[in-house]
C-alpha cells in the first residue's frame, strides 16, 4: 500500500473517529439542551395555566356570582380539566396538564401512580417547587413528567375551609376537601410531555449538527491531503525513483533542487550514500570475485576427499556437506543441509564422537557401526567461538570396513599358518607310528598265518584250551578281523593326516587345476568327521554319477565345503536332526551342484540378505566372527560360482553351490 493511501486512510479513519467521538458528545448535549428547552416549556405552560386559574379565579369570587350548581363549573378546579382536554384536542404535541390530588372531590382530578410519585416527592422535599422525571411506559413509550406542588393559599379556605362556612352547594355536592389550612399540599399541577417530541427534536438538532461537522471536517481533511501532497508526497517521488535506480544498480541519478529543508537534507544524504554504496559495491564485488574463487578451490578440494566429512550444529544437523557425504545417502550436498548425522538411521549413534566433542570441547574418536554392515572410523573436531563456547563440530569419518576386513583375514590367514605348521608338525609325529604299524602289521599277518597249523594241530588235542586268556576257536576267529581293522585303521589314519597336509599347505591361491566335487566334498567331510559325529546321528551322502571336471583351486572349494558343513551342525538343536549332503549335475546349466541341507533352527528372513556380509553373524555370543561365509562367497565368486541360501525358522536351511564345469581341451 502507498505511503499517500496510508496516510489518506490514517487520516480519514483519525476523523471519522474524532467525528464520532464530538458527535457522541454533541448528541448528549443536544439532548440535554432539548431536556432544558421543554422545562422552559412546561415552565411557561404552568406559569401561563396557573395565571389564567388565579385570574380566572379571583374574577369570579370578585364578580360576587352565587355559588350554585349552575356557576360552580366556573371554579377553576372544575374547568382546567375542561380546558386541559381543550389544549390536547387542539395542540397535536400530546402535551396534557391538569390539577390532581389523592384524594380529589372531583374524581378527574384522582393523581395517577406517576402523578402520585411527584406528590411523595414533594410531600418528602417541602423545600422544592418543582420536578422533571422521566418514565417508561410498559407500552415502551417515554413520558417526561412535570410537576410543581399546589399549596392552599387564603382564598382557597372559602370552599376548602370549615364545612359550616362553606357554600350551600359546597356542602350539598362535597362530603370531603374540608379543614385545609393555608400552605398546606393538597396536590401538584401536572404536565406531561411524550418522549416522542423530545427525541424527534433531539434528532434534528443532531442530523443539523453532524452535517455542519461533516462539512467542516470533509473541508479540513481536503486541506491537508493537499498540503500533505504539495510539501511531503510530491517531493519525496523523485526520492522514490532514485532509490529505484540505486536497487537497479544505477548511481547516475539526479535530483531537483528544492527547499532547504528537512525533505532537502533526506535528498543530499541520500546523493552521498548512493556515491559511497557505489563505491563499496565495486569493493566488495572484488573481494566477492577472491571470495568465489577461493570457496570454489576449496570446494573442490574437500570433494575431492573420499572420506564422508561434515559440519554439525548443536542439534546435530548437518551445516554443510562434501560430495562423498552426499554420494553416500544418493542425494545432493544441498539436501543434506538440516538432515542428522545418524548415517542412514533415525536413532543417535551411542558411541558418538560428536556428542563427546560438544559436552568436552576436546577432539573426539569412535569406531560406528551403520545398519548397512559397513564400519566407519570417525573423528569429531570442535570449533570454538571467542569465549571458548563449542558452537559447531567437523566430523570426518573414513570406510574401514574393507580395512578391518582385510587385517581379519589377515589374522586368520596367520592363525591358519600357524596352524598348518603345527599341522605338519603333528601330522609327521603321527605318520612316524602310523608308519611302523603299517609296516610291521604285513609281518604279524605273516606270523600268525604261519603259525595257525601249529595252533590247529596242539589244540585239536585240547579243544577247551585257552590262548590270551580267550578260547582257541574264538581268538581263531577274530584275530584276523582285528589285524584287518588295525590295518584299515592304520591306513584311514594315513588318509585323514594326508588330506589334512593337503588342506594346510601353502601353495598359491591362484593355482588352477582340473578336481572333482565328490573328492573335494569326501576329503571335507574326512577333516570334519569329528564335529559330525558330536552334532548328528543321521548324516546323508548323495554323490551324483559321473561328475564333470572343475577348474580351480581344490583347497579352497575344500574350505567353502567345511564352512558349509559346520555350520549345519551348529545349527541343529540335536542329535535326531539330519544333515543332508548331494552332488549332482546340471547339465543344461552345465555347472557341478553341490546340497547341504540340515534340519536346524533356521534362519530369519531378514537375516538372509546379511548371510554374506563381512562380520555378520547370529552367534557372536558362541564366538562366531562373521567371516566364515564373507570368505567362502568371495571364494565362489572368484571360482565363477553362486552361493545361494534357502531357509525357514525352525525348519532348517538348504545352502546351495553352483561352480561352472572346466571347459573342455
Amino acid at each position: 500500500m502507498r505511503l499517500r493511501t496510508r496516510l489518506t486512510l490514517a487520516m480519514l479513519l483519525f476523523f471519522a473517529v474524532s467525528l464520532f467521538l464530538v458527535e457522541i458528545l454533541r448528541y448528549q448535549g443536544v439532548q440535554w439542551e432539548v431536556r432544558d428547552l421543554m422545562l422552559k416549556e412546561a415552565r411557561a405552560l404552568h406559569s401561563m395555566v396557573m395565571a389564567i386559574r388565579q385570574v380566572y379565579h379571583h374574577q369570579f369570587l370578585d364578580s360576587g356570582l352565587p355559588l350554585t350548581d349552575e356557576t360552580l363549573g366556573f371554579l377553576p378546579a372544575h374547568a382546567l380539566r375542561r380546558i386541559s382536554v381543550d389544549f390536547s384536542n387542539r395542540n397535536p404535541s400530546g402535551i396534557s396538564f391538569n390539577n390532581v390530588s389523592e384524594n380529589p372531590r372531583n374524581p378527574d382530578n384522582l393523581a395517577d401512580d406517576i402523578e402520585r410519585q411527584a406528590i411523595a416527592y414533594f410531600r418528602g422535599n417541602p423545600a422544592e417547587t418543582e420536578r422533571l422525571h422521566v418514565y417508561q411506559l410498559e407500552s415502551g413509550q417515554t413520558i417526561y413528567h412535570y410537576a410543581t406542588p399546589i399549596r392552599t393559599e387564603a382564598y382557597c379556605l372559602t370552599c376548602h375551609g370549615q364545612s359550616a362556612t362553606a357554600p350551600a352547594s359546597i356542602r350539598a355536592r362535597y362530603d370531603a376537601g374540608y379543614d385545609y389550612g393555608v400552605g398546606q399540599l393538597v396536590g401538584i399541577f401536572s404536565i406531561k410531555m411524550p418522549g416522542f417530541a423530545i427525541k424527534s427534536m433531539t434528532n434534528r438538532l443532531f442530523w443539523m449538527n453532524l452535517v455542519d461537522h461533516l462539512t467542516g471536517y470533509l473541508i479540513l481533511f481536503i486541506a491537508l491531503i493537499a498540503m500533505l501532497s504539495v510539501f511531503i508526497l510530491n517531493r519525496l517521488r523523485p526520492l522514490r525513483q532514485a532509490a529505484l535506480a540505486v536497487a537497479a544498480g544505477d548511481y547516475r541519478f539526479t535530483l531537483p533542487k528544492g527547499p532547504d529543508d528537512e525533505i532537502g537534507e533526506v535528498s543530499t544524504a541520500f546523493k552521498d550514500m548512493a556515491t559511497t554504496i557505489a563505491e563499496r559495491e565495486q569493493s566488495l564485488r572484488e573481494s566477492e570475485q577472491q571470495k568465489r574463487e577461493l570457496s570454489d578451490q576449496l570446494k573442490t578440494l574437500l570433494d575431492g576427499i573420499p572420506d564422508i566429512l561434515h559440519l554439525l550444529d548443536r542439534n546435530f544437523k548437518i551445516v554443510w556437506a562434501n560430495k562423498s557425504s552426499a554420494d553416500y545417502l544418493g542425494i545432493t550436498p544441498d539436501e543434506m543441509v538440516g538432515r542428522t548425522c545418524h548415517y542412514k538411521s533415525d536413532i543417535p549413534c551411542s558411541n558418538c564422537p560428536s556428542r563427546v566433542a560438544f559436552s568436552t570441547g576436546q577432539t573426539a574418536e569412535e569406531v560406528i557401526s551403520t545398519p548397512d554392515g559397513r564400519i566407519w572410523g570417525v573423528k569429531a573436531f570442535p570449533l570454538k567461538d571467542e569465549k571458548g563456547t563449542v558452537h559447531q563440530v567437523i566430523e570426518l569419518a573414513s570406510d574401514i570396513t574393507e580395512k578391518l576386513k582385510l587385517r581379519e583375514e589377515a589374522n586368520q590367514s596367520s592363525r591358519l599358518a600357524s596352524l598348518g605348521e603345527l599341522t605338519a608338525g603333528v601330522a609327521h609325529e603321527i605318520n612316524n607310528p602310523n608308519a611302523l604299524i603299517l609296516l610291521n602289521l604285513p609281518l604279524l599277518q605273516d606270523v600268525f598265518d604261519e603259525s595257525l597249523p601249529i595252533l590247529d594241530t596242539h589244540f585239536r588235542t585240547n579243544p577247551d584250551g585257552e590262548l590270551a586268556g580267550f578260547p582257541y576257536h574264538r581268538m581263531r576267529e577274530e584275530i584276523p578281523q582285528v589285524l584287518d581293522e588295525v590295518q584299515g585303521g592304520a591306513r584311514r589314519i594315513k588318509r585323514i593326516v594326508e588330506d589334512l597336509k593337503d588342506f594346510v599347505r601353502r601353495e598359491r591361491t591362484d593355482r588352477q587345476e582340473n578336481f572333482l566335487l565328490n573328492e573335494a566334498v569326501q576329503a571335507a567331510l574326512r577333516l570334519v568327521a569329528n564335529p559330525i559325529h558330536k552334532a548328528t546321528d543321521h548324516l546323508v551322502t548323495h554323490y551324483g554319477a559321473d561328475m564333470p571336471l572343475l577348474l580351480g583351486n581344490m583347497q579352497r572349494i575344500e574350505q567353502v565345503i567345511i564352512n558349509l558343513v559346520v555350520n549345519a551342525c551348529q545349527a541343529l538343536p540335536d542329535r535326531s536332526r539330519s544333515i543332508t549332503i548331494r552332488t549332482s549335475f546340471d547339465a543344461p546349466a552345465s555347472e557341478a551342484v553341490l546340497e547341504v541341507a540340515d534340519q536346524g533352527v533356521g534362519i530369519a528372513p531378514e537375516n538372509l540378505p546379511r548371510l554374506t556380509e563381512s562380520f555378520f553373524t547370529t552367534r557372536r555370543e558362541e564366538g562366531g566372527t562373521g567371516l566364515g561365509l564373507s570368505v567362502s562367497a568371495r571364494i565362489v565368486r572368484e571360482h565363477g560360482g553362486t552361493l545361494s541360501f534357502e531357509s525357514n525358522p525352525g525348519e532348517g536351511t538348504r545352502v546351495i553351490l553352483r561352480l561352472p564345469v572346466a571347459p573342455e581341451e
